[in-house]
């Protein structure tokens, strides 16, 4: 398989502060990319397999054949689709729909903002599950697994989130309070619909 080097010499990449830009399509389908500068690209990147040495940030769409592995983080503006395995060092944002067709791996924290279909194993939380949901509800986006959830960056155990105080959860933000009140009851019935559906999968 054919290897492209993208890096500060690569026609179109120019230099931005401390990140490197690109102005055009990154259009290799039967290719391994190899993303060896943090870069941003305003369009689209279609790769059969993709290493991102830094971050890297996408202004459109971003399709892999096979296998996408970030060492630290990557952003998308609009849809993502992996073909097989998808890994991130550290956090993970797309705009619109994320689809990956066997596992995905997020080291740190995973935004998505409208559909997310993983076809075998999630890992997120340092916890491997195939039993998740996500939601977004309001000003917050919610991950949750049989015993974890993240509510916007925060991640607690479903017991932690469900016994913290108005003081505790008033100084995780600004309006967390307020939306706390509101929705905290619809998303802990949420969570037990989620293991009543899945089974009580303790490691999970």
């Amino acid at each position: 398989m054919k290897t492209i080097i993208i890096d500060e010499n690569y026609d179109g990449v120019e230099k931005e502060r401390d990140y490197y830009r690109i102005n055009v399509d990154i259009r290799f389908p039967d290719s391994h990319i190899e993303i060896k500068i943090p870069l941003y690209s305003s369009e689209s990147i279609v790769g059969k397999s993709l290493i991102v040495s830094d971050w890297l940030n996408v202004g459109k769409s971003f399709e892999v054949g096979e296998s996408l592995n970030v060492g630290e983080s990557l952003n998308v503006g609009e849809s993502l689709k992996v073909g097989e395995s998808l890994k991130v060092g550290g956090w993970l944002e797309v705009g619109e729909s994320l689809e990956v067709g066997k596992s995905l791996i997020v080291g740190k924290s995973l935004i998505v903002g409208k559909s997310l279909e993983v076809g075998e194993s999630l890992e997120v939380f340092g916890i491997e599950t195939t039993k998740y949901a996500i939601l977004c509800i309001s000003k917050y986006q919610i991950i949750m697994t049989s015993t974890m959830m993240k509510i916007g960056c925060k991640v607690y155990k479903v017991e932690e989130w469900a016994n913290f105080t108005d003081e505790q959860i008033g100084n995780m933000d600004r309006h967390a309070l307020s939306w706390s009140r509101k929705w905290k009851k619809f998303i802990l019935a949420a969570h037990e619909n989620l293991v009543e559906v899945y089974g009580d999968t303790k490691n999970n």
